[in-house]
């Protein structure tokens, strides 16, 4: 079933503010710093020097360590994690001042809180 929003002017095709507003709201929940908050987590926009060579040396001593597979979340399964490690380390080797690529960055930092979580030793 189409659902149809009510329109400003035939002639135009503009939606009106309230239905677009309806439908931001509904699509908002969905916003990455809403989901978030949801399960607790910090995202950072910039992540220090030092965070950085932390996370990469504990990936890099515990590489021969991974398992092979990782369930990220719900919808994300990595089938090949040590070859996902080795290339997201080998990004922020490149990239680690660039915000385009913090998202990639702060999923090495779950990856290595939800590893730790499974037992995979500090």
């Amino acid at each position: 079933m189409k659902t149809e929003f009510p329109r400003l002017g035939k002639k135009f095709g503009h939606y009106s503010c309230h239905a677009l507003r309806r439908v931001w709201e509904s699509f908002s929940n969905f916003a990455p710093e809403k989901l978030l908050q949801r399960k607790k987590m910090k995202y950072k926009r910039k992540f220090t020097d030092e965070e950085i060579q932390d996370l990469i040396v504990w990936m890099e001593r515990n590489l021969e360590n991974l398992p092979q597979s990782l369930q990220f979340n719900k919808a994300t399964f990595i089938p090949d994690l040590k070859d996902t490690v080795v290339k997201y380390i080998d990004l922020v080797h490149q990239h680690k001042d660039d915000p385009a690529f913090n998202g990639q960055i702060f999923q090495l930092f779950v990856m290595r809180d939800l590893l730790i979580k499974q037992g995979l030793k500090e």
